[in-house]
């Protein structure tokens, strides 16, 4: 769609090295408010943006940093340690400059599997606040707890669902599904003049310095940076990171005339992206290749997946072009990936970590809203699917984001091999999680003039694989995992009218589950107990 107003697919589906020591490697990698209770205020003048950390694996995670105020080459310094009052810390600098915004990211290496550390760094007598993160166990591991969020907009309300996810001190890792920005000028889709949250450059984000000063707002919100101090993330652009309804050679919300050229835009957000969040630089040099894999030791094998800007097709305009067996969201390359990850894994779960609604949805009278999902590439969703059934992967759990919506959904290949009263026939699940901020489906709808109410049963008797879905919520996914089961945790702060007050209330939604060995979800009856002793989050 060209405008957040119009018909479209998303207006309907809201319905320098560092120096080695004790033991340790750190390489440099790097190139309102709302606060409330449990929120510190906002960092000094040389912190702004806070601290963050990312992409952990068993021995190492990246760190990172920005540097506020200053010109010229600045020299930073760092800590890590094992307790929060730095005794017997690693130490190291490393330097910034204007090449990457004033953003470091440094790599700390030579670190113990499944721990707690706790970082800071400091520019002359300035000290940003300190950080906390955690690397992936190694070998035997019996439970691990994570959240998923994505669409975060600005504008259109405080971020409480990062205040509750902050707040958990027994989370492995946050995984951010996308749309982590919006590229929209302020009043384009959502206006924040009257809550204070308007986008600090109140223009579409075009060139590299828009999308520099797109994350420079979002990252002055004290709940996302408390998120961000507490836990590390593993994240994944969507679209508007870039804009609205990308693809490899294009997108609905760029126009050339105006906009000049896709590629120089494209490659301004990817820039701005890997300076901004605490993401890995890919081996290959090429940083399209955002996919990548997560092992929690013998538990969990997580795969993040890219579906924008690899190698998706333009999304089609009928529903004989959404079944052309040559479409691609995936490319040929990343779905090869994919597919050796989930054939190669021998851990107890597999977990795919991915942007839009992979369940097969039919909407009456509405199959061009969703083609910017997998619905509109059905040949590899069948592909993908299939391959599950076929070879016989089972325990496998798909987390999506993009829909502005709560979803729960059994995978099937064609709804003939699918039993809705036994659910035999599933091969996988599905969980969705509702957006942390922007405008949710019902909303969406009614906005157009589409009755959800009415809409509703419809959608569900000619859907029987969707379990449970809200429309109208916002907030975060809360996954408990251990060997007998994957059982995700609806946590709701709110409609969007209450996420534009500044107070803070946390709602607990429904409870879904998938049994190891069943490839169909079960509703629950009680949340999961938090996991004992806890490391103390940061102070």
């Amino acid at each position: 769609m060209s405008t957040p107003s119009s018909i479209g697919r998303r207006t309907f589906l809201r319905i320098t090295v560092a120096t080695p020591a004790a033991g340790s490697l750190l390489a440099a990698c790097g190139d309102e408010d709302g606060s409330g209770p449990g929120i510190p205020s906002l960092p000094n003048d040389t912190f702004l943006h806070g601290v963050a950390s990312g992409d952990p694996f068993d021995t190492s995670v990246i760190l990172w940093t920005r540097v506020s105020g200053q010109t010229g080459p600045v020299e930073v310094e760092w800590e890590v340690a094992t307790s929060s009052n730095f005794f017997g810390a690693t130490t190291g600098t490393a330097t910034v400059d204007d090449s990457t915004d004033y953003t470091l990211k440094i790599e700390a290496m030579g670190l113990r599997p499944g721990s707690t550390y706790y970082y800071r760094f400091r520019v002359g007598e300035d000290e940003s606040p300190i950080g906390r993160t955690k690397t992936l166990a190694a070998g035997s591991l019996d439970r691990m707890r994570l959240a998923f969020v994505s669409c975060s907009n600005y504008p259109a309300g405080y971020f409480h669902a990062y205040r509750g996810i902050a707040q958990r001190e027994d989370l492995d890792v946050v995984l951010h599904l996308g749309d982590y920005i919006y590229e929209y000028a302020d009043g384009t889709f959502g206006t924040g003049e009257e809550i204070d949250r308007v986008v600090d450059v109140n223009t579409e984000t075009v060139a590299l310095s828009d999308y520099r000063a797109r994350y420079a707002t979002y990252r002055s919100d004290a709940d996302l940076q408390e998120a961000h101090r507490q836990h590390p993330f593993i994240t994944v652009w969507d679209d508007h990171e870039s804009t609205n309804d990308s693809w490899v050679g294009g997108a609905d919300n760029h126009q050339p005339d105006t906009e000049g050229d896709w590629e120089a835009r494209k490659a301004a957000s990817i820039q701005a992206y890997y300076e901004w969040m605490p993401i890995r630089e890919p081996a290959s040099g090429d940083r399209t290749e955002i996919y990548r894999g997560f092992a929690f030791g013998d538990l969990v094998d997580l795969s993040m997946l890219e579906t924008r800007l690899v190698g998706r097709d333009a999304q089609p305009t009928t529903v004989e072009e959404a079944e052309d067996e040559g479409r691609q969201l995936l490319g040929p390359v990343q779905e090869t990936w994919l597919f050796d990850r989930l054939r190669a894994s021998t851990a107890t779960w597999r977990l795919i970590g991915q942007q839009t609604q992979l369940s097969a949805l039919v909407v009456p009278g509405a199959d061009a809203l969703l083609f910017d999902a997998w619905n509109g590439y059905r040949s590899q969703r069948d592909r993908v699917l299939a391959t599950l059934r076929d070879e016989g992967i089972g325990n496998t759990c798909v987390l999506t984001g993009d829909i502005h919506s709560s979803w729960v959904s059994d995978l099937f290949v064609t709804l003939e091999d699918y039993d809705p009263a036994t659910q035999d026939g599933s091969v996988a699940v599905e969980f969705i999680t509702p957006s942390v901020t922007s405008q949710a489906l019902a909303t969406s709808a009614e906005q157009v003039g589409i009755m959800v109410d009415a809409l509703t049963p419809v959608v569900q008797r000619l859907n029987p694989q969707i379990r449970y879905f809200d429309l109208e919520r916002h907030g975060y996914v809360l996954l408990d995992i251990d060997r007998a089961r994957v059982q995700a945790e609806f946590y709701y702060v709110g409609d969007g009218e209450r996420i534009r007050s500044p107070s803070f209330e946390e709602t607990p939604g429904p409870v879904w589950f998938t049994v190891a060995g069943s490839q169909f979800v079960t509703e629950g009856t009680s949340a999961s107990e938090p996991i004992a002793n806890a490391p103390a989050l940061a102070p």
